[in-house]
Parts: structure tokens; C-alpha cells; sequence
């Protein structure tokens, strides 16, 4: 999840504390209010686990590696906490960067591996090329390979089935914003909100 903007509210000595609105703080100090990835990441693969799925994909294409590093993690810890074992490479596979085509040889040495039975992308753009291999290749959503887009986006109602995501809680991260700019409240450190998931029907049970 990238930054969605810096909110700046002066205080009395007029220095500026400055917060952000999601995204990732890398060396910033600065608190933020947002949606954790590594948290969706977590609740995403606990879903598709309670369904049957062992092989679960997340690739993870020109990701920073404090951000790729927390969402191995959150993998693993479902993964392990459910008796299975973690493959880094096969369940969070990288590349150094993105593209059509890089996505497209990933799912290629994947399913050359062994066919995942479930797909998970962070962005719209990675699941349409999902959708176009899985397409080339005969196999069915979700009963052949299940889908989430761990994000949200108008456009994922216009998949057949709806893609199964999560919806980020706007009004919930603007109204505690907008309560520390007013100074109802002080922001030492970050917030973290949950994200609602929406099952659009593109996740279902296992294929054995």
C-alpha cells in the first residue's frame, strides 16, 4: 500500500506534525493511520486455509524489502500456526522487477512447480494478467484456482465471478485524522484499522 497523503497540522512553537494516511513510513518517523498489508496478508491466507487451500501464491514483483519481508511473515505465521510448512519461494516468489512479462514467467516456473490451487496479487493490475494465464491455460475461477486482490478497486465488480478483496475504511482513518488535526486526540504512535473483506465469489474450496 503506498502513502495516500501527509496531513500537516501546526502546533504552538510552529513546527509542523506531520502524519500520514496509509502507506509505508520507511525511515519517516512519522505515525500513520492506515491499513496494514501484512494484516490482510495474515486474515487472507487464514480464509483461504479454513477452505482447503495449501497452495496458496503471493508473488511479490519490485516490492521494497521491508514491505515484502512483513508479508513473508505474515504467510509463514498462518501457514506454520496451521501445521503447514512455508516455502519462501513458492508461496511469496520475487522479482527484482515488474512487468507483464515478469509476472507471466513467474506463474510459469510456479505452476511448472506445482499448480497453486489459490492466487493472491496486491494490485488490480497483477490479477488481469492472473486472470489472462489462468484463462490460457482452461482452468476455472474459482473452481479450479481461487483469487483475492488484497486491495480494492471499482473495477474488480466487473470480474466473472466479482474477485473476493478487501475494502479499505476510509471514513473510519479520515474521522481519526480529522479528530488529531482538530486536537481532539494526540497520535504518538501509528493506527492501524482492519480492512472489511468483500467475498466477491472468486474463492472457494480446495481443488484436490
Amino acid at each position: 500500500m503506498e502513502c495516500g497523503g501527509i496531513i500537516l497540522a501546526p502546533n504552538q512553537r510552529r513546527n509542523q506534525r506531520i502524519a500520514l494516511l496509509g502507506g509505508v513510513t520507511g525511515d519517516t518517523a512519522a505515525p500513520v493511520i492506515g491499513v496494514k498489508s501484512s494484516m490482510i496478508v495474515e486474515d487472507a491466507v487464514r480464509r483461504l486455509v479454513a477452505l482447503g487451500h495449501r497452495r496458496i501464491v503471493l508473488p511479490l514483483c519490485d516490492s521494497p524489502a521491508p514491505f515484502a519481508d512483513s508479508l513473508k511473515q505474515a504467510m509463514q505465521t498462518v501457514l506454520k500456526d496451521s501445521g503447514f510448512p512455508y516455502v519462501p519461494a513458492y508461496h511469496t516468489p520475487e522479482r527484482k522487477i515488474s512487468g507483464r512479462d515478469t509476472l507471466w514467467r513467474l506463474l510459469e516456473e510456479t505452476f511448472s512447480t506445482r499448480a497453486p490451487t489459490a492466487l493472491m496479487t496486491l494490485g488490480l493490475r497483477e490479477m488481469i494478467v492472473v486472470t489472462c494465464f489462468l484463462a490460457r491455460r482452461g482452468l476455472r475461477v474459482p473452481e479450479d484456482v481461487s483469487l483475492m486482490l488484497l486491495n480494492d478497486q471499482p473495477e474488480a465488480e466487473w470480474f466473472v465471478p466479482e474477485l473476493s478483496r478487501y475494502r479499505w475504511p476510509f471514513r473510519q482513518m479520515a474521522g481519526r485524522m480529522v479528530r488529531w488535526v482538530e486536537g481532539a486526540t494526540e497520535l504518538k504512535d501509528s493506527v492501524f484499522v482492519e480492512a472489511d473483506f468483500a467475498d466477491g465469489g472468486s474463492i472457494g474450496p480446495a481443488r484436490s
